[in-house]
């Protein structure tokens, strides 16, 4: 007892400021730190609230309704709406713009682009459906988004053979997609060794709908904090990290079924991407067709297409060494083997170069996404670019 009297009394107010100031110094270090790990990661700022939430939301694991492999279109991120006319009660649409008797039915099929169309990040607004109707002064034309966040051909045609085998019938179908039927196959298929014409990554989606998911509740949890701490948000992500190798496994590893790949031959898995695309675009074309609906085939705008938008300093940013590395160069190279002239359809808009003359901001991420005013643009040239098509049906239901 006497040893800790000396002791205590041997710490003066000197000593007690200069460990804490030591200490500060050290937390702020290792924010410091922590700060610029996760910038250098994850390509953005834990301050920049929106882009950052908007990456975390990415991580979400819904244990109940996260992607899985469904046993008619491949692969699902399921929506949140069923149609009332359909057999089942499966959601499977992301958005539904409204509901009403005499409607006009809209399909968008496509990957996360399209699905963009309809439900942009943080904004409860439905764009496609909003410039629709405004551009005609209704309110009949009701947009069905289909479309599944990294789908690329055959998905979507499989998704509308499976929403027609459940008695769904649009009025028309707009298909917009590109982007992913060149990327996805080369940047995720290729280095799995399985084929092109798979789902995105189609081995770590099997084994993940398998894997332990105990962790994803604490997993959601974290994600939903908005510290604006370094080290607290480092702590999240190295959680997230493990949760997600967790559940998925080693996205990376080579599945045992890889012999039906193609080898690792980037020719031949772009001419079957290329091939699977032009027939996909064609047998949907067909169908509808047949049934008097009809169908809209849109490639959408990338910013490392050259020549395709001169970058403002804030798409610049987006558009980093890695992602370019897994994206940009089959952009670059592969983008234009997507030929319009081999399709069916009467009604094919290209919009590859739309922003080539464009001066402001459009894109909103690495990936290709866009901005409100991206996403405006694109639907007011779709409406445009096929405006007879919408007039007719409005006439029809007149």
């Amino acid at each position: 007892m006497k040893h800790l009297v000396f002791l205590v009394r041997k710490v003066s107010v000197k000593d007690v400021i200069l460990v804490s100031v030591v200490a500060l110094f050290l937390f702020v270090l290792a924010n410091f730190i922590a700060f610029h790990i996760i910038k250098m990661k994850l390509q953005v700022s834990i301050y920049e609230s929106s882009q950052y939430l908007e990456l975390k939301a990415r991580f979400l694991k819904d244990p109940k309704w996260g992607q899985f492999p469904h046993p008619f279109f491949g692969s699902a991120v399921t929506g949140w709406k069923s149609a009332d006319e359909l057999l089942t009660r499966e959601p499977l649409f992301d958005t539904i713009s409204s509901s009403r008797t005499d409607s006009i039915k809209v399909l968008i099929l496509g990957g996360s682009v399209a699905r963009q169309l309809s439900n942009f990040p943080g904004s409860e607004a439905n764009i496609f459906a909003e410039v629709l109707n405004k551009k005609f002064g209704a309110d009949r034309f009701v947009v069905y988004n289909g479309a599944m966040g990294g789908g690329k051909q055959p998905q979507q045609y499989f998704k509308y053979l499976y929403l027609d085998l459940l008695d769904f019938r649009p009025d028309i179908v707009i298909n917009v997609d590109g982007v992913n039927e060149i990327n996805l196959p080369l940047a995720e298929n290729l280095p799995r060794r399985i084929p092109a014409s798979f789902p995105r990554s189609y081995s770590g989606l099997v084994r993940a709908a398998s894997g332990d998911r105990s962790c994803a509740k604490r997993n959601n949890s974290l994600l939903r904090l908005d510290s604006n701490i370094p080290l607290v948000e480092l702590f999240v992500w190295l959680y997230v990290r493990h949760c997600h190798k967790t559940i998925e496994g080693d996205l990376n590893s080579i599945p045992w079924w890889s012999w039906m790949g193609q080898g690792d031959h980037v020719e031949a898995y772009v001419k079957e991407s290329v091939s699977v695309w032009k027939s996909s675009s064609n047998k949907l074309n067909s169908i509808l067709e047949s049934r008097g609906i009809h169908y809209i085939h849109v490639v959408q705008p990338s910013p490392y297409l050259d020549g395709s938008k001169v970058l403002t300093d804030e798409e610049k940013v987006f558009l980093t060494t890695d992602i370019f590395e897994s994206y940009g160069i089959h952009m670059k190279e592969f983008y234009g083997h997507l030929n319009g002239e081999t399709l069916a359809t009467k009604n094919f808009l290209d919009l590859r170069f739309l922003f080539k003359s464009f001066p402001d901001t459009v894109y909103s991420d690495a990936a290709g996404h866009f901005n409100q005013l991206g996403n405006k643009i694109i639907s007011e040239q779709i409406v445009e670019r096929n405006i007879e098509i919408f007039r007719s049906k409005l006439k029809l239901k007149n």
